[in-house]
């Protein structure tokens, strides 16, 4: 089932197999180009979502409310955490975009030890690798990247990224202060 509502930090979110999804996109700029990227809100509690949103049958709200399985205080501490983590980021947002592109040039530039622009060319196409291998701008090494999912979670905020040159697959993980990671996809939680 789903529930919309109006958030004073997230805007307009609506419920949904376990997470809060954003009705409008975070708007971020990589390299001079502005990016929408979907937001998702990770359910810190998902019981007391529930039940404060009136999903769940009201005897079994009870019973787990009851039995200590839905601890309101701590629910609603748990959101405000983890709204004051959103804001953080959006407060320094621009140190997060750097530290992004930095994230992404470093990754790349370890990634592309390991090949010379033959062997490399073979995963992600002969044009693509002369180009990378020919980038001196971060601009240029950076053209193919795109942010298309942001989760917010308790402790972090993890952006799913596309690019040519990753070839895992994967994302960010953006940590208080705006201290950024590019990880692969298996250690993010998407």
């Amino acid at each position: 089932m789903k529930k919309t509502i109006q958030d004073g930090v997230f805007g307009k979110i609506t419920y949904a197999d376990g997470k809060w999804v954003g009705k409008d996109p975070v708007k971020l700029t990589i390299c001079g180009e502005p990016q929408k990227i979907k937001l998702e809100i990770d359910s810190v509690d998902s019981i007391y979502d529930k039940i404060s949103l009136g999903i769940m049958e009201s005897g079994v709200a009870e019973l787990l409310i009851k039995t200590g399985h839905c601890n309101e205080e701590e629910a609603l501490k748990k959101k405000e955490q983890q709204k004051a983590l959103f804001m953080s980021m959006l407060a320094n947002l621009s140190t997060v975009e750097k530290n992004i592109e930095e994230a992404a040039v470093q990754e790349l530039a370890e990634v592309l030890q390991d090949y010379d622009v033959e062997s490399f060319g073979k995963m992600v196409g002969k044009e693509k690798s002369v180009g990378l291998f020919a980038a001196k701008s971060k601009d240029e090494k950076l053209e193919s990247l795109k942010l298309t999912v942001m989760r917010v979670f308790l402790d972090r905020v993890e952006i799913k990224c596309t690019c040519d040159w990753y070839k895992y697959g994967g994302g960010f993980i953006v940590l208080e202060g705006g201290d950024c990671l590019m990880r692969p996809i298996d250690s993010l939680n998407f």
